[in-house]
């Protein structure tokens, strides 16, 4: 198969770039994520502190990572606080190595949360590069990372069991060092579009948009996944160790998790071909209803750990259609946004020359007005029963007000207009629940 070129015919170094981001932040996170929970048991804490500590690190990170979207989408430029992410989380985990008593390694691995927080700007920046490549190419990309994860987690499993997991700080410093490092030498800042001539304030008034009730019940969704995920996989390394295994067994079932996950989104364009995304996420959630009741009767370390090939298969099902579902969910709202804009533009008669409308450019950074020459010509004046004159084609406007429904329709189609099989790509940052 040939390379994907840009439009220039050269090859689409970006698309490598974002590969390798996968591949070492996959290659970081595995040297770390799965010893954690065994990382603080051998440090004297309980499992209810270890539950507490995780707790409190993940509801710092929710939060943070909230704010550095917010930062992306009006700031900052979000590669660039991948760095300096990379740069923290490299500092905050050497702390680990300097830690005594429970209270203060809890309180850095609070601070390491925080430090990784912005990682997950990653995937709301590949969605904007891929805003004119095929919607499968997300999880062709994105299973890099499942990829690296596997090679790591087995490889610093058997360290850690041969030598000791207080060597986690040192080998995980290092490598999300060169994560840092390979964004900021390959994934340059995508430049800012020029403003453009708004709609007059007495034609749009100014109140914050409506967030879509779907979008408000996917979130509910994938909050109660991420918990129930939360309450089973990072306790079934405390069980792995007190049904015997050790660090070798642990780092062993993230590999098989990854091992699945790999063939299931590189195949994730076929299984679309039959099945949407709700459906494919609705598939996964009862993957994970099944592992964990299993979960529930084993009682030896390798059978538990051989579970996880089916929990990849969930992961990679749950974790590529949210990706998905969300992108779809807010360009959807943004459409609409765009057409009620211009149903109150007409009404308030701001249209003069032309009738702008508000739509959500895939090509630029921010939503911009463009003019709308599906209305004819002439000076685009409507009379008091919905006509316009002028040179151009008369038409009538149907719904409520002069130029009710009409406008808002037009605007819907140029929306979808030209933008089947691709991803039509929220700001950096709006993924970031996820």
């Amino acid at each position: 198969m040939p390379r994907r070129t840009t439009q220039q015919g050269e090859p689409n170094l970006e698309l490598r770039g974002l590969n390798w981001a996968y591949v070492l932040m996959g290659v970081a996170d595995g040297t770390l994520l799965p010893f954690i929970p065994l990382f603080l048991l051998q440090r004297g804490l309980s499992a209810q502190l270890i539950g507490a500590v995780l707790a409190a690190a993940a509801l710092a990170s929710l939060v943070a990572g909230m704010s550095w979207a917010y930062l992306a989408d009006r700031r900052l430029r979000p590669e660039r606080i991948l760095v300096v992410a990379s740069i923290a989380a490299a500092l905050a985990s050497l702390l680990l190595a300097l830690t005594n008593g429970a209270v203060v390694l809890a309180a850095v691995i609070v601070v390491l949360w925080l430090a990784r927080a912005p990682f997950m700007l990653l995937d709301p920046i590949t969605l904007r590069r891929l805003r004119k490549a095929p919607r499968t190419d997300y999880a062709r990309i994105r299973l890099r990372m499942s990829a690296g994860w596997a090679g790591s987690v087995t490889l610093s499993g058997a360290v850690f069991q041969v030598i000791s997991l207080r060597l986690i700080p040192f080998v995980y410093a290092p490598l999300t060092l060169l994560f840092g490092m390979w964004v900021w030498c390959s994934l340059k800042p995508v430049q800012p579009s020029q403003p453009m001539e708004l709609l007059p304030s007495a034609a749009v008034p100014r109140r914050l948009p409506k967030v879509p009730l779907a979008l408000v019940g996917f979130l509910v969704s994938a909050f109660l996944l991420g918990a129930s995920l939360a309450a089973t996989q990072n306790f079934l390394t405390l069980r792995i160790s007190f049904l015997g295994g050790g660090a070798l067994i642990i780092g062993a079932a993230a590999a098989f998790q990854a091992l699945t996950e790999i063939p299931t989104m590189g195949y994730t364009h076929v299984l679309t071909r039959r099945l949407s995304h709700r459906g494919l996420y609705a598939i996964g959630c009862v993957v994970y209803v099944v592992v964990f009741l299993a979960w529930a009767f084993v009682s030896d370390a390798f059978t538990a750990a051989l579970l996880k090939l089916a929990v990849g298969v969930a992961f990679a099902l749950t974790y590529v259609a949210s990706v998905m579902i969300a992108d779809e969910l807010t360009s959807a709202s943004a459409c609409n946004r765009a057409g009620a804009d211009e149903v109150r533009a007409v009404r308030s008669g701001a249209h003069r020359r032309h009738a702008w409308r508000r739509v959500d450019l895939r090509d630029d950074r921010a939503a911009r007005d463009v003019p709308d020459l599906d209305r004819g010509g002439g000076d685009g004046r409507a009379d008091r029963h919905g006509r316009r004159s002028g040179s151009g084609t008369t038409e009538r406007r149907r719904g409520v007000g002069a130029g009710g429904g009409a406008g808002s329709r037009n605007a819907l189609t140029h929306c979808s207009r030209g933008t089947q099989n691709s991803i039509r790509v929220p700001e950096p940052g709006s993924l970031s629940i996820l």
